[in-house]
């Protein structure tokens, strides 16, 4: 279409009609060209779109599986370190942002601490784990608000298990390798680039242990002490923040897996914030006590694809494929036809031109002498008729020449190929062959055979037309083409030679 219209354009300053080119039709037409750098062009994009089919898509990214996302059940737990709630209040003096250390932070309260489940409350142990890390309690009646830090929360050491499946795969083969459990996989802590930790992981019976100043720093967070994103004048510890641990399971050849990443994402600016009820007394003045919490919300999730063998998603992938070869076939046809120098050579061999069939409908006669011209040179092409030459040349490039007279004797003879052949050269004017029949020459005299690689046969009329021609063989000993003298065209009058 965006040849048509520049084609279009052409026409029209030459005073052409510019909608006959947008409106033309195109079809496509298989041309060798005899070009070893654009053979060389197309061999390696081939060979690129090969490598790219069998080591990107099939080896890479098992284009012959269908796929499905797997569903995770994930439970957590946390817990203290050892001893913890032995030694706790030496610990606490020697905290810095409690008030009663050595030290002094931008936010110092109080630090209390309690059992493992006081410590995750709200959370439940399923697939979010609250860990707390400053407390606000208000009194029912409103009047007293006591503020407190959790004791070294980031001490505290997680517990998480999971089980992942792909569900319709599951439910249509009942196939095992389609549910994967924590402990039919191995796994390993990443940081943000995918590199592993070495000792990020503990498996514990069927709970892999993460401490939680480790999952921070997996996080970019070095420590909860650093200036919260929102508000710089307090500390990740006084505001809470949000975490997102996900854990990622790739498909491997066989259609599952066999290891699974967690990895973890901070959100950039959250906050971590929950409410518990610590009394009621509907009777009493106090009424309802509540705790604000803040802290460290952790979001697990399993993510991962698992595959089984498709004809029909590998046939896609296979016809993919081909489309992209095909458009560097077209790729290749552009850079040809407006690029690489010589396009105007590739121009004229790839494209071919009809006559105006618009016009000819409209009875023009050039239209209809375009037509009739196509039409003889297609049937000389299948061997129907036999093209009568206006020149023949040797297949070594000698070119002879034949001059008639106007007492009817036979031309001089000719000159001789570097093989010896005659090559006599004719140029008839008087008959022509029509486009429904041919037409022998009605006075013909035979006065010399040419001997050609395929016994072509010279004739010479008996009349005073004769022309000094050109004569052309080419390499298999047929006609290369007409001399642009074979046709006289005049007003009302045609003249062709076969």
């Amino acid at each position: 279409m965006i040849s048509a219209c520049i084609q279009s354009c052409r026409n029209a300053k030459r005073g052409a009609k510019p909608w006959h080119e947008l409106l033309t039709y195109e079809t496509s037409k298989r041309v060798k060209i005899k070009d070893p750098v654009i053979g060389v062009l197309r061999l390696v994009l081939i060979i690129a779109c090969f490598v790219y089919f069998c080591f990107f898509r099939i080896f890479g990214e098992y284009a012959f599986y269908k796929r499905e996302k797997v569903t995770g059940i994930i439970q957590t737990s946390l817990q203290a370190p050892p001893g913890f709630s032995d030694t706790w209040q030496d610990v606490r003096l020697k905290t810095d942002y409690c008030n009663e250390g050595y030290h002094s932070t931008k936010s110092n309260l109080p630090c209390v601490t309690g059992p493992d489940a006081w410590v995750m409350a709200p959370s439940e142990g399923g697939d979010e784990l609250f860990i707390a890390t400053r407390l606000k309690d208000t009194s029912g009646d409103g009047k007293q608000v006591t503020r407190s830090f959790v004791l070294n929360p980031e001490e505290y050491t997680v517990g998480v298990t999971f089980t992942v499946q792909a569900l319709q795969f599951w439910h249509d083969t009942r196939d095992a390798t389609f549910s994967k459990s924590i402990t039919e996989v191995t796994t390993r802590l990443v940081d943000k680039e995918s590199v592993p930790y070495t000792s990020g992981v503990t498996r514990l019976a069927r709970f892999d242990i993460f401490t939680v100043s480790t999952l921070l720093d997996a996080a970019g967070i070095k420590s909860l002490d650093d200036p919260h994103a929102l508000d710089p004048t307090k500390t990740n510890r006084y505001e809470g923040l949000t975490l997102l641990l996900n854990v990622g399971c790739s498909m491997e050849m066989d259609g599952t897996f066999a290891s699974c990443d967690y990895q973890v994402d901070h959100f950039y600016g959250s906050v971590a914030e929950t409410f518990i009820v610590k009394s009621y007394n509907s009777s009493g003045e106090s009424g309802i006590s509540t705790q604000e919490r803040r802290g460290i919300l952790i979001k697990f999730k399993a993510s991962g694809e698992m595959g089984r063998f498709d004809l029909s998603t590998f046939m896609l992938a296979w016809v993919s494929s081909l489309a992209l070869v095909e458009i560097c076939t077209m790729l290749i046809d552009w850079s040809m036809t407006y690029l690489l120098p010589y396009r105007g050579i590739y121009k004229m061999v790839l494209y071919d031109e009809s006559p105006n069939i618009h016009e000819l409908r409209q009875g023009d006669k050039k239209a209809a002498r375009a037509v009739k011209n196509l039409r003889l040179k297609k049937l000389a092409i299948s061997g129907e008729v036999n093209a009568a030459p206006s020149g023949l040349v040797s297949p070594t490039g000698s070119t002879a020449w034949s001059q008639g007279s106007s007492q009817g004797r036979p031309s001089p003879a000719s000159r001789a190929s570097p093989r010896g052949v005659a090559l006599v050269a004719v140029a008839p004017q008087q008959d022509y062959v029509s486009p429904r029949g041919l037409s022998a020459y009605s006075q013909q005299a035979q006065y010399g055979d040419v001997q050609g690689q395929q016994g072509i046969q010279g004739y010479a009329p008996q009349s005073d037309f004769y022309q000094q021609q050109p004569v052309t063989l080419n390499q298999q000993g047929g006609y290369r083409e007409r001399a642009p003298s074979a046709i006289n065209v005049e007003e009302g009058q045609e003249s062709e030679l076969l």
